[in-house]
């Protein structure tokens, strides 16, 4: 299966404490769940309906659902 059809198909994806370095893919609005917890992302959220909880515990994420992300993170 290719990759762009896994990514299609997949609604609920659990990657909390997996030690995942970089930042949160702007294809996460397309998930109906979401948990990123406990691991070392750094940058912004992009726009989602996901909760805090689901990305709490990051090295230094930024934007809704947590505070607004300093100039030189944007």
């Amino acid at each position: 299966m290719s990759k762009s059809r896994i990514v299609k198909t997949l609604n609920y994806i659990d990657m909390s404490r997996n030690m995942v370095f970089g930042k949160v893919p702007e294809a996460i609005s397309g998930l109906e769940k979401l948990n990123v917890s406990h691991n070392h992302l750094c940058a912004r959220i992009p726009p989602s309906k996901f909760p805090a909880s689901a990305f709490q515990g990051n090295d230094c994420l930024c934007g809704p659902p947590f505070p607004p992300c300093k100039r030189s993170m944007k």
